[in-house]
């Protein structure tokens, strides 16, 4: 992984090597960052600046795991979530699953996706990030769901005027 810049460098983390800016190639909102992998893996990572929901921190990670999967459609369910220690902000992530049809396929097919989310609460600025990562493959749940770990910990604010 190598870190990046975010927001014009406002913000920076770590970030799979493989992984291309989807700006490059499609329409990104303002307020997203999207990385996908153009490899079979098929994985995407997003970040996103919300502002901060009035949920208590511990089930606000769940709120923003509902928000997502709502917008994908489908079956969904969080297998494990908690709260990351030593961080320099507060994190919570969280392991879900969800059965849904892939994004700009014509099939009725679904697919079953694994969505890690971390949520990383900038108080000061009353601002959620939060980060998803997709994962395709099943049996890669696990390993990305570290990966956002790792992703989430070297999250950094290096500008906090992105905020206003």
């Amino acid at each position: 992984m190598n870190t990046k810049e975010l927001f014009g460098g406002a913000l920076t983390a770590l970030v799979p090597t493989s992984f291309a800016d989807a700006s490059q190639f499609r329409q990104v909102p303002d307020t997203q960052e999207v990385f996908v992998d153009d490899g079979p893996a098929e994985e995407s990572l997003i970040f996103d600046i919300l502002e901060k929901i009035s949920d208590a921190d511990d089930t606000a990670i769940k709120t923003h795991f509902g928000e997502i999967v709502a917008i994908n459609g489908g079956e969904s369910r969080i297998v494990t979530s908690e709260q990351l220690q030593g961080t320099e902000y507060p994190i919570w992530t969280c392991l879900g699953e969800q059965e849904t049809k892939k994004w700009g396929k014509e099939s009725e097919e679904l697919t079953k996706v694994t969505i890690c989310v971390a949520l990383i609460r900038l108080e000061k600025v009353s601002t959620d990030i939060v980060i998803s990562y997709n994962v395709l493959k099943g049996e890669r749940a696990q390993e990305g769901y570290e990966r956002l770990k790792e992703i989430a910990k070297s999250f950094k604010v290096n500008d906090w005027n992105l905020f206003g």
